[in-house]
């Protein structure tokens, strides 16, 4: 067992929820820590959330060499997002 803090916490809080339920959505933090390696090791899909920046794009683009440094494998997506008001993008 593994004795890192939240940890079993995290395998108990998301085996249930596997459990329960058909899709599981957790939003991690950016940054690279042992709960975050162990979510997506244990990920059917990702998905990485960027903003069009060139500097977000080179971040997931970094994150992405790291989760295949820690071998992680799943079929990986992408999701551009766009900090612009409903209003200003129709009108």
């Amino acid at each position: 067992r593994r004795t890192r803090e939240g940890l079993p916490r995290l395998d108990t809080g998301l085996g249930a929820a596997t459990r329960a339920c058909d899709l599981v959505v957790v939003d991690l933090p950016p940054m690279a820590g042992e709960v975050t390696r162990e979510v997506l090791m244990n990920s059917d899909l990702i998905a990485v959330v960027i903003e069009r920046e060139p500097s977000s794009m080179a971040a997931a683009r970094m994150f992405v060499s790291l989760m295949r440094t820690w071998r992680i494998h799943p079929p990986i997506g992408s999701v551009i997002t766009s900090r612009v008001n409903i209003p200003e993008a129709v009108g």
